[in-house]
């Protein structure tokens, strides 16, 4: 395999699936020989940053990492920002800097193939390679354009997706805005390729988290829901089902929530009474957290959920997963096959969730144990489609293809 230059390019270095795995693909290709880039374009108004936080997916010194410098006093550019016509003329001229900035970045560094990540970081991306016909550039569809629809038809995404030579995408939904596109490149390739996960970076030598620091006691039952404190990822309901299905059992259980936000922030003033429910808060490493729990839960039904990652981080810490069916979390979990690892719940006409078929899934666990210990042993079969290394080889080889067709 040729030795590639590639530039990662990602909105900004917050929170998110989206740029904690392209920080992991930059880290795989690396180790499968190519030389890699990360560029941060920086908006700097997420203010929940991996920096911040110290990540583990940042201790690593294998690829090169760049961040886009606001030519502002940040304090200065918060204050403007608050004032809409200001907000529009100073985006205007920053993100001018952005695409020339990037350009010659990519000019001096002799970049051969861009890969972006999220709306802002495709847009921006296309801007500055538009004219340099030795570059090619994929976009990875993560669901920000399925999950903020009105901004993904702006006019400036026609151009975008006239000139891009290569899509990669994690479920079939992510393309489906495309149809409303009048401007397309008849030659843009297009692949499903899954998110690669490296268990590796996790693996610190902090001390592992436990449930005694917690105060959960030993023979309780935890379920834990680890994701973004948005309230489209059915923090409440997740709430319901539980005390629900405590009504039901004399077992101990225990709802471990990891995230943070103004939404849970409510949640936990509501239901600070409740001994069973503990709000954790944010984890730059949640993997600890989840290996002390037996379930993971996702019942979201945020419209942009593709392929997540929390639901990875369960299958890899062996815990079966009890989620909602979007995106792609049923072949995420062998629904249909014969190892699921975890039980899925359709939607409502509605889009809600069924709280009742949840809190049923959830005692179903604690009452049947033989059922819990097939569906945790089967999540060594199902995470094996998520090897970092399988989506190496897929993302060079599909490079490899779009240079050879440039």
């Amino acid at each position: 395999m040729t030795r590639l230059r590639i530039a990662i390019t990602i909105n900004y270095l917050a929170v998110g699936g989206s740029q904690s795995f392209a920080l992991a693909l930059a880290q795989g290709l690396v180790e499968n020989g190519h030389q890699v880039f990360v560029y941060d374009f920086n908006l700097p108004y997420f203010t929940r940053s991996l920096q911040k936080l110290n990540s583990p997916l940042l201790q690593s010194n294998s690829f090169s990492f760049f961040q886009f410098k606001i030519p502002l006093p940040l304090f200065f550019y918060d204050t403007l920002i608050r004032v809409r016509l200001l907000e529009i003329a100073l985006t205007w001229l920053i993100n001018i800097l952005r695409v020339r900035q990037f350009k010659k970045f990519v000019q001096q560094h002799q970049i051969e193939a861009v890969s972006s990540h999220l709306m802002a970081a495709d847009t921006l991306s296309a801007f500055a390679v538009k004219n340099l016909p030795s570059v090619v550039h994929s976009i990875t569809l993560h669901g920000s354009y399925e999950g903020y629809p009105k901004a993904a038809l702006k006019k400036k995404r026609e151009k975008v997706f006239s000139q891009v030579n290569g899509i990669i995408y994690l479920t079939q939904k992510n393309i489906e805005f495309l149809n409303h596109l009048k401007h397309k490149n008849p030659y843009t390739k297009f692949r499903q390729i899954y998110n690669g996960y490296i268990p590796q970076i996790f693996e610190r030598k902090e001390k592992s988290s436990t449930r005694n620091e917690l105060k959960i006691a030993e023979d309780s039952f935890v379920f834990i829901q680890v994701a973004r404190g948005t309230q489209d990822k059915g923090w409440q309901e997740a709430i319901n089902a539980f005390l629900i299905t405590l009504q039901k059992t004399k077992e101990k259980m225990v709802l471990l929530f990891v995230g943070d936000g103004d939404f849970l922030s409510e949640l936990k003033k509501k239901y600070s009474g409740q001994q069973e429910i503990i709000f954790y808060g944010y984890s730059g490493n949640p993997i600890p957290l989840i290996q002390l729990a037996d379930v993971g839960l996702l019942p979201t039904y945020y419209k942009g959920e593709s392929l997540p990652n929390t639901v990875i981080e369960y299958l890899f810490s062996g815990k079966p997963v009890l989620a909602s069916n979007i995106g792609e979390i049923n072949n995420m979990l062998g629904i249909g096959t014969e190892a699921p690892a975890g039980y899925t719940f359709n939607l409502s006409a509605n889009g809600g969730i069924n709280e009742t078929e949840l809190s049923e899934r959830m005692l179903e666990y604690i009452v049947h144990p033989e059922g819990y210990k097939k569906h945790s042993a089967n999540t060594r079969i199902q995470r094996e489609k998520f090897k970092m290394q399988n989506c190496v080889n897929a993302y060079q080889q599909f490079f490899t293809t779009l240079m050879h067709q440039n």
